[in-house]
């Protein structure tokens, strides 16, 4: 079992209900789509062995050193979409992760993740092996694929404990620097896409002047939304500490890719979390939000109105 999440009742209700000889499943439970429609030159066939070969590649290797039962496995989703063909069996695509992660005690999925990467260039024919090594770039799908992996894992650890996350941040870090300056592949180096790429990405979460982001998680999503049920006022206070973490990240250095990343993430969740609640709630909430998520502020004051 990978996490210990503190939920005595939680645990003993597993583990009473897992048999002993109960396989230890892989760490995602990834589905993936691929939309080829501009490729017309290409049999559709090999974008559905390509989709298949993706979630094998994603849901079959062991990306962590923990073992996860079935219950534990992380729900995400990975959006490939073709957007140029290029020849030569080359193409330029974007791709879209979403991760979730279930609350305590609910039905409700929280959204860790939603992460749209507009710089997808790959090679792939037909029957080729997905090929991918850790410690130098091969292929630029499978590396990107990985990168975004790690990403998820260490929010995912990050969200159940402080700083959980760590090896899994770094490992993401490791495949940034080991693509080569030279590589040709937009979205590694730290002037593509005006700075919203996976370099600085990864560098915002790992930079310790950020760290009020990483407790934001834990302290929101811990804290917080798991103790919704049993502690509302003082799990929503919790909520609202993560609130102002994430807030001081944004005072600190407006436009950073992992304040995009959040209010791109949490927008929805937001909306609906904070606009049935008390005044005083819907008031720290804004608070909060005017530095985390300026653009759509005046969306939320009318929401919560």
């Amino acid at each position: 079992m990978r996490r210990i999440f503190g939920i005595a009742a939680f645990c003993i209700f597993l583990l009473g209900a897992l048999s002993p000889t109960a396989v230890m499943a892989q760490e995602l439970r990834a589905t993936v789509e691929i939309n080829a429609q501009v490729a017309t030159s290409v049999d559709p066939q090999v974008f559905q062995e390509l989709q298949q070969a993706v979630a094998s590649f994603l849901n079959e290797r062991k990306w962590s050193s923990d073992n996860f039962e079935d219950f534990e496995k992380i729900e995400c989703s990975f959006f490939i979409n073709i957007l140029e063909e290029k020849g030569n069996n080359s193409y330029n695509a974007s791709l879209t992760v979403i991760a979730n992660r279930p609350v305590y005690n609910t039905s409700y999925n929280s959204t860790l993740i939603n992460r749209f990467d507009k710089d997808l260039a790959f090679t792939y024919k037909q029957f080729d092996p997905l090929d991918f090594n850790e410690n130098q770039f091969i292929n630029n799908l499978t590396h990107t694929l990985a990168y975004y992996v790690y990403f998820i894992l260490g929010m995912d650890y990050d969200s159940y404990e402080q700083n959980g996350g760590d090896v899994y941040f770094q490992k993401a870090q490791e495949l940034v620097n080991n693509v080569p300056s030279t590589s040709g592949f937009s979205g590694w180096r730290s002037f593509d896409n005006n700075n919203q790429n996976r370099y600085w990405l990864i560098n915002n979460v790992l930079n310790s002047r950020y760290a009020s982001f990483r407790e934001g998680n834990y302290t929101y999503h811990r804290l917080g939304l798991d103790r919704m049920i049993e502690l509302k006022d003082t799990a929503m206070l919790s909520v609202l500490n993560g609130m102002a973490s994430f807030s001081k990240v944004g005072e600190d250095a407006p436009n950073l890719p992992i304040m995009q990343l959040l209010s791109d993430t949490k927008k929805l969740e937001w909306l609906n979390l904070f606009s049935q609640e008390k005044t005083d709630v819907k008031a720290a909430a804004l608070g909060a939000l005017v530095t985390i998520d300026p653009n759509n502020i005046e969306e939320y004051r009318s929401r919560f109105k």
